[in-house]
C-alpha cells in the first residue's frame, strides 16, 4: 500500500524480452501460492507493439489476460501441483506478427495452506489466531488506520477553524442584529413621518375640496348675478332703444319741417333777388349799357 489507501502491486517475476528472445527471472515458485503478479518488459524498439500472452499448463493452452501495464496476474489454480507453467507471448504491429520464444515457471514442493488445521495447544491456537489477526491487520487495516487517524487530526484542525468560524459569524449576526433593530427603528420612524405627510395631505385635501366647494358656490352666486344683471342691462337697453327710436322719429319729422321752411325761404329770397336783377338788366338795356366781366360797359366798347 502506499499513500492513502493506494495499493502498490508487488511484481513477483519478469520476464525481459531481448529482440526476440525472452527470458524470466525468478524462474520458480511455490505450491499453494496466490495471485502472484509476473510483468512483460519490452524491448525498447517494440515499445509501439500491441502485446498478447499465452500460458500453457500440461497440455492445455490458455490466452493471458494482459493489462495494459504489460502485467498479468496468475490465480491459485496454477499452484495448486508441482509443475512445470509454460509462457509465451506475441508482439502485433498492423499485418505484423512476431511471435517470441517460451519460458517455463517451475512450481516447486511446499506445505501448509489456508485449509491448513490450527494446533491443538490452547496456547499456541491463541498465539497463532493472535499472529493471523495481527499479519491481517497489518496488511488490511494498518494503513487504513493511520489514514482514518490523520483524517482525524485534519478533522479537530477544521474543527478548530470551523469554531473561530463560527465566532466570526456570531459577532457578525450581532452585528446584523444590531443594523436589523436600527433599520426597525428607522423604518419605525419613517412610519412615523409617512403618517403625519398622510395626515397632512388629507387635510390638504379635505381644505382644498372645501375651498374648491365655497368658490364654485361663490362663483355660481355671481354668475346667477349677473345673469339677472345682463336681463335688466338688455331690458334698460330694449326700453332705451325704444325711446330714442320715438325721439329721433320726432326730431327727424321736425327737422325736416324746419328744412322745408328754409327752403321756402330761401327760395323766395332767390327769386326776389332774380327779379331785383332782372329789373336791373333792363335798366341798363333802356340805358344802352351792358354788363361784360363783372363790368358795366357802353354798348359798341365790349
Amino acid at each position: 500500500m502506499h499513500g492513502r489507501g493506494e495499493w502498490i502491486t508487488m511484481i513477483y517475476a519478469e520476464i525481459i524480452q531481448n529482440d526476440r528472445e525472452i527470458s524470466l527471472k525468478r524462474a520458480s515458485a511455490y505450491k499453494h501460492s496466490k495471485n502472484l503478479t509476473f510483468k512483460f518488459v519490452r524491448d525498447v524498439n517494440y515499445s509501439d507493439y500491441d502485446l498478447q500472452g499465452f500460458v500453457r499448463i500440461g497440455a492445455k493452452e490458455y490466452l493471458l489476460e494482459m493489462k495494459d501495464d504489460d502485467t498479468f496476474v496468475l490465480n491459485e489454480s496454477y499452484f495448486s501441483n508441482e509443475r512445470s507453467v509454460a509462457f509465451s507471448f506475441a508482439l502485433t504491429k498492423n499485418e505484423e506478427i512476431i511471435h517470441l520464444g517460451v519460458v517455463s515457471l517451475r512450481v516447486l514442493s511446499t506445505f501448509g495452506n489456508t485449509a491448513t488445521p490450527l494446533e491443538e495447544h490452547p496456547e499456541a491456537w491463541e498465539l497463532t489466531v493472535e499472529k493471523k489477526v495481527d499479519a491481517y491487520f497489518e496488511a488490511n487495516y494498518k494503513a487504513q488506520l493511520k489514514v482514518l487517524q490523520e483524517q482525524k487530526q485534519e478533522a479537530n484542525v477544521k474543527h478548530q477553524e470551523v469554531l473561530k468560524t463560527s465566532e466570526t459569524v456570531a459577532k457578525a449576526n450581532d452585528n446584523i442584529s444590531n443594523i436589523a433593530n436600527a433599520i426597525k427603528q428607522d423604518k419605525s420612524d419613517i412610519d412615523s413621518q409617512v403618517e403625519v405627510f398622510n395626515e397632512d395631505v388629507n387635510t390638504f385635501k379635505n381644505d382644498y375640496a372645501q375651498k374648491v366647494n365655497d368658490f364654485d358656490t361663490d362663483y355660481k352666486n355671481k354668475v346667477a348675478t349677473l345673469d339677472k344683471l345682463d336681463v335688466t342691462i338688455k331690458q334698460g337697453i330694449n326700453d332705451l332703444a325704444n325711446t330714442s327710436k320715438g325721439e329721433i322719429s320726432s326730431l327727424s319729422t321736425q327737422a325736416k319741417q324746419d328744412l322745408s321752411k328754409q327752403e321756402a325761404d330761401i327760395s323766395n329770397k332767390l327769386n326776389q333777388q332774380y327779379t331785383k336783377f332782372d329789373e336791373l338788366i333792363n335798366r341798363l338795356d333802356a340805358l344802352g349799357l351792358t354788363v361784360v366781366d363783372e363790368e358795366i360797359c357802353m354798348e359798341g366798347d365790349w
